[in-house]
């Protein structure tokens, strides 16, 4: 529950001020943990209101003074755990008001507005039908310039982090927080300077700043780490120098191989044309001294083809003999064959016989044991029976 004693205002009457200094009456609802410290209870739950829009103030609270408890006795209203706490405080609020004159600085430009940060807490915008009629959008600068201002005048520039006076033309505002909409066409709105904005980097969190603290400082283990590795890179090194030594090796060997080869070759071919050339020669010096030939008379070519004649007789009598003999080679093969086959054949027909012989012996060597024993029987049992008439006629 929050009510509002009395507030007071800072600015001229022709001018109010945003901020206003009001002594609130409130109701806090405190955990059970707070018992024992109620005021650093009613702190921590009033921290948690600054820089928030409170509908019933119609103001974002900004700070707190003086803060004081009602009454000592905190009443426990039935089975609720939460301590109801009645304070009053003296509270800093920002309630802007239309019409008033404000001073913000761009943080955005854009084709169709302006983004301002006013007091650089509360965000506002200026739409592009609300600004002067002179300015007009440059894109390829990001800005809106005037048009009647001479060339290099920064006076009349907005561009990010030009400070600006304008009127409030309205204020929206939400469950936490407000939007201000402002306005540049009345006379009393401005630019009143410049500021340079300076691009903040984001801070590294602390795991990041402790990476980087290890990544500075050095370890022993990652020296000896280091160490093997550089070991180990320099055994494959020379492994790979090894194997490269060997392969050109190889390579050297194979190609004086080649060249062996090559020579070989060629020296055979230089030999073979000198064999040539001098059977070439040899031939020409027989020819030289072989006697002319002479004519052949009939007699002569009578005596050549019987001569012929007889040679080819001779050779087919040849080939006659040569396949008879090779028919009669054949038929001993197969002879030979034949009586193998034979002789494999009886000595399987001797073992299957002598098993026969061997097992009819056996069994016959069975039976006449069993006999022998059945006889034996028999002579006890009449031996038994001759003794029992023997005692029985006694």
């Amino acid at each position: 529950m929050v009510s509002t004693m009395n507030s007071s205002s800072s600015a001229d009457s022709s001018q109010p001020s945003a901020f206003q200094v009001a002594a609130v009456k409130l109701t806090l609802s405190l955990a059970p943990a707070n018992i024992g410290n109620i005021i650093g209870g009613a702190r921590s739950a009033l921290d948690r209101l600054i820089f928030r829009y409170n509908t019933t103030l119609k103001a974002t609270i900004i700070s707190y003074s003086n803060l004081r408890l009602v009454q000592h006795n905190i009443p426990n209203f039935y089975d609720s755990p939460f301590l109801s706490v009645p304070i009053t405080v003296n509270m800093m609020v920002f309630r802007p008001m239309n019409g008033q004159l404000m001073h913000g600085v761009v943080k955005r430009v854009s084709s169709t507005h302006l983004s301002l940060l006013v007091f650089g807490v509360v965000s506002a915008s200026i739409s592009k039908a609300d600004l002067p009629k002179g300015l007009y959008y440059d894109h390829s600068s990001n800005t809106f310039v005037d048009k009647s201002a001479a060339d290099g005048d920064s006076s009349s520039l907005i561009s990010l982090g030009t400070k600006i006076l304008f009127r409030v033309k309205d204020v929206l505002t939400d469950k936490n927080y407000i939007t201000i909409n402002g306005q540049m066409t009345d006379s009393d709105t401005y630019i009143t300077g410049h500021e340079e904005i300076k691009v903040e980097t984001p801070k590294k969190n602390q795991q990041q700043q402790r990476a980087d603290a290890k990544k500075k400082t050095p370890n022993k283990n990652l020296f000896q780490d280091l160490k093997a590795e550089k070991v180990d890179d320099d055994e494959e090194m020379e492994e790979a120098e090894v194997k490269v030594e060997k392969k050109q090796a190889e390579k050297d060997e194979s190609s004086d191989d080649s060249d062996s080869i090559s020579s070989d070759s060629l020296s055979s071919d230089e030999s073979d044309d000198e064999s040539d050339k001098d059977k070439k020669n040899k031939k020409s010096k027989t020819n030289d001294k072989a006697p002319v030939k002479k004519t052949p008379t009939k007699k002569d070519e009578s005596s050549e083809s019987e001569s012929s004649e007889s040679e080819s007789e001779d050779s087919d009598d040849e080939a006659a003999k040569k396949k008879k003999n090779k028919k009669s080679s054949n038929g001993d093969s197969k002879k030979n064959n034949n009586k193998d086959d034979k002789k494999d054949d009886k000595k399987k027909t001797s073992t299957k016989k002598k098993a026969e012989s061997s097992e009819s012996e056996s069994s016959e060597s069975s039976e006449s044991e069993s006999d022998a024993k059945k006889s034996k029987k028999r002579k006890s049992v009449d031996e038994d029976k001759s003794d029992k008439v023997k005692k029985s006629k006694k």
